[in-house]
Order: C-alpha cells, then structure tokens, then sequence
C-alpha cells in the first residue's frame, strides 16, 4: 500500500474544523440558554407583580376603587452570579365600568424591557 504524503495534515486539519464548529455550537447554546433564563426570570417576577397589584384591588374596599389608570414601579436587583443588576417593572392598572351594576372591570399589565404580562380580573360590591 502506498502512503500519501499530507494525508495527517489534512486529517489534523479535519478533526480541528470539527472540534471548533462543535465548541462554536456549544457556546451559541449558553448564550441562547441564558436568554431564556432571563427571559423566565422577568415572566415570573412580572406575573407576581400583577397577581399582587390584582389582588390589592380585590382588597380594597369597593367604594375606594377609582376607575381609571394609576402606575406603579418596581426595581428588582439581582446580586447573584453574572445576572447581577437590576430590572425595572413598571405596573399599569385601568379600572373600568362594566355593564353589569356594582361590578368593575380590572386590566393589569406590567411591563420591562424585553416583555410584558396581562391579567384582567373583576372586583364586585358586597351589596
């Protein structure tokens, strides 16, 4: 059998192209994993910002409710690992009339900088 000079070059070169395109697809899926880390962070945190905006409306007393818009702000900080820092939620709440009597209608959205939550709820009189 005759041997074929280069033949290790090219089969050390083959083997490195493997390695770096297997080492580049195992960095894109760290990036991609971290985003949606993040991204499930902000969703829970968000939707636990607007359950809890929902449910002190519920709270308050049904005469006290104003319809219309009011916001409120929240800033979390992160101090864990590479995540650390701070996002900021911004929370919308619009109450409105419904047409049914002593029943008002709540939207909450709360907002940040990559996404935002919706939750609509019903707070009635006790009359």
């Amino acid at each position: 059998m005759r041997k074929v000079r280069g033949a290790l070059l090219i089969e050390a070169l083959v083997s490195f192209a493997l390695m770096f395109s297997v080492a580049l697809t195992v960095a894109a899926l760290q990036a991609h994993a971290h985003g949606a880390k993040e991204k499930a962070r902000n969703m829970a945190i968000g939707t636990s910002f607007a359950r809890q905006i929902l449910e002190e409306t519920r709270s308050t007393s049904f005469e006290k409710i104003e319809y219309g818009k009011t916001e409120q702000s929240r800033v979390v900080t992160f101090t864990r690992g590479k995540n650390a820092g701070q996002s900021k939620f911004l929370g919308t709440r619009l109450v409105e009339k419904t047409e049914v009597a002593g029943l008002k209608s709540v939207q909450v959205t709360v907002s940040w900088n990559s996404g935002s939550v919706d939750l609509e709820g019903y707070v009635g009189s006790s009359d």
